[in-house]
């Protein structure tokens, strides 16, 4: 009898121990579908459907930072940086050790012009894995539009020697002691407002941009990425094309030519507009803000 009793015993424990397994296999299989549904929809740029089912999985298990880290991504794609940057601090609060929560942290820190917090998350990234280039390069990249070329500098040649594409190019010109070829502007932050209707959007007065230290159009680029809707939003953009050649000393054979891109936003009830934007890199004058439009908002420092 004594046997037998504890038989049951060990079957109920058993039995519970078994329930406990079920229950905690069902519990992750759950998390995972609704995770690898949401990398499915993520894949096919369905971000927001990806959204949706990350966030059911971080209903299920809140610690998941690998499903927090790519809702992250989602709404970054989606241009909702404040809140993918929230689930971005929560996921390396998660996970302080997590390399690639930090390297997209601080490129959206750079991207909403906080290039001191930018400069500290790839410093943390170096520091979790020195034998990666693409940190040091992304810091570089700061401390050249900083101005701060010595640092920089460093920080080119380090990701040069692990290899780093893009990095040896950067190094080579900072060794080159010749003069520049062309004159560089680094656009860090907009400042001025623009009250003429005309302004970046005709071809007669567009936004002059000049052109980035690769000597290409990717002042273009940042000056879009810096402009935000009456909502505080950042707006949408592409290039449709060029057009309408002009005369300019700074253009090959006297001639250079515009570029053009279309913006995406909402106006202040919600409704989506679009606005089509001519900007050259060819000549520079102090960009301002398109009419009707607002710049970045810095996030203050707790």
């Amino acid at each position: 009898m004594k046997i037998f009793s504890i038989l049951c015993g060990m079957k109920t424990k058993i039995l519970s121990l078994l329930f406990l397994l079920i229950a905690i296999t069902s519990f992750g299989q759950s998390v995972s579908k609704f995770y690898y549904k949401g990398m499915k929809k993520a894949k096919a740029g369905k971000y927001k459907a990806a959204i949706r089912f990350f966030s059911k999985a971080l209903e299920i298990q809140p610690s998941d930072y690998q499903a927090r880290f790519h809702r992250a991504l989602a709404k970054l794609a989606e241009y909702d940086m404040e809140s993918g940057l929230a689930d971005l601090d929560t996921t390396i609060q998660t996970n302080p050790n997590y390399y690639p929560a930090f390297m997209t942290r601080g490129v959206v820190k750079e991207r909403l012009t906080d290039y001191e917090g930018a400069i500290a998350d790839f410093t943390t990234a170096i520091a979790l894995d020195p034998r990666t280039g693409d940190a040091y390069f992304q810091r570089g990249l700061i401390y050249e539009l900083l101005e701060k070329k010595d640092s920089a500098c460093m920080d080119f040649h380090s990701a040069k020697e692990l290899d780093m594409p893009y990095a040896a190019r950067k190094a080579e010109r900072c060794d080159d002691t010749t003069k520049s070829k062309f004159e560089v502007h680094q656009l860090a932050r907009l400042t001025l407002v623009s009250d003429d209707d005309t302004y970046g959007r005709t071809q007669k007065n567009p936004v002059k941009v000049g052109k980035d230290t690769n000597g290409g159009p990717g002042n273009a680029y940042r000056y879009l990425g810096l402009l935000r809707d009456l909502n505080g939003k950042p707006v949408k953009f592409h290039r449709t094309g060029s057009c309408c050649m002009y005369e300019t000393e700074n253009g090959m054979n006297g001639h250079g030519l515009l570029d053009t891109y279309e913006i995406i936003y909402n106006d202040p009830s919600g409704q989506k507009k679009t606005d089509l934007v001519f900007i050259t890199f060819y000549d520079f004058e102090e960009p301002k803000i398109l009419k009707g439009f607002t710049t970045i908002v810095r996030r203050s420092k707790p």
